[in-house]
């Protein structure tokens, strides 16, 4: 899973334990028999299963790390608990700037997409 640099780091230490990536056309959703987003042609994410912790495509794993809980939500709905769970403090304004800053338009604060939410933990650094 690819993350800014910074970002990465905050993963690494503990202090980011969700994130958000965008609902994508054709994505779908299923519980059974554990939570599992699948794409146009592809397993996206699944819950129980583990992710290289990249800081940028094609760049080499830094950690691993297990997805424990998936949820779909719009994107202003996330709460304080989730900004600090982000690793922005407990700032939405903060999370919103970081988000706008990753995003195009279309996709940024404002336009409020819907987003897959995965909280996740650090299982190797």
């Amino acid at each position: 899973m690819i993350f800014k640099d910074k970002l990465c780091q905050k993963v690494l230490d503990g202090t980011k334990t969700q994130t958000r990536r965008l609902v994508k056309d054709g994505d779908s959703f299923t519980h059974w028999p554990m939570a599992c987003v699948f794409g146009k042609t592809r397993l996206r994410f699944r819950e129980n299963q583990t992710y290289a912790v990249q800081p940028g495509r094609g760049k080499k794993a830094i950690g691993r790390i297990g997805i424990v809980k998936i949820r779909k939500e719009c994107l202003n709905a996330i709460t304080y608990d989730d900004a600090q769970a982000e690793g922005v403090g407990r700032s939405i304004a903060a999370f919103a700037e970081l988000w706008d800053s990753i995003h195009p338009k279309g996709k940024r604060w404002e336009d409020n997409p819907e987003v897959w939410v995965l909280e996740f933990e650090l299982v190797e650094k």
